[in-house]
């Protein structure tokens, strides 16, 4: 299963970006909030759709060298 290990750290790194753009937000002097990590939200979605469909592919990798592993040996 080490296969998953990249797809996995991944999700961890979407989860773990925008709490860390969040350490950066600050409020002026006059009320207004500056959030410049905001932009970590949307790249985390990315990073996990990213991983979902990593996941996915290895996944339906996987289950189709089973299957052809199967077909093979009832063929002979």
């Amino acid at each position: 299963m080490r296969k998953y290990l990249a797809p996995s750290l991944l999700v961890v790194m979407a989860l773990v970006l925008p709490w860390i753009g969040t350490l950066f937000v600050y409020v002026d002097k006059q009320g207004i909030v500056h959030e410049p990590g905001f932009y970590t939200v949307p790249l985390a979605e990315l990073m996990m759709l990213g991983a979902i469909i990593w996941f996915v592919l290895l996944w339906w990798q996987d289950r189709r060298k089973k299957r052809r592993s199967k077909a093979a040996h009832h063929i002979k």
